[in-house]
């Protein structure tokens, strides 16, 4: 995996986490990190905060999810 890989997979995922309206601003601050990692050579770094990046806004979307219907749990 490339960094560019690493991050495009991120940025996929943190725009669907937004587009749901539950973005996570670590992801945005992960994704600075990663694209500094990266500036100053370090791809290993930059890969692995690009994919803690992703990992943040797949659970964004996991909690748009749950809350999405949570409201129909707590009604009955």
């Amino acid at each position: 995996t490339t960094y560019a890989d690493a991050r495009s997979v991120a940025m996929t995922a943190i725009a669907v986490a937004t587009e749901r309206g539950h973005a996570w601003t670590t992801s945005d601050q992960l994704i600075d990190e990663a694209d500094k990692a990266a500036l100053d050579g370090n791809e290993s770094l930059a890969i692995s905060l690009a994919d803690e990046a992703r990992i943040h806004a797949e659970l964004a979307i996991e909690q748009a999810d749950r809350e999405a219907t949570a409201w129909r749990d707590n009604l009955l």
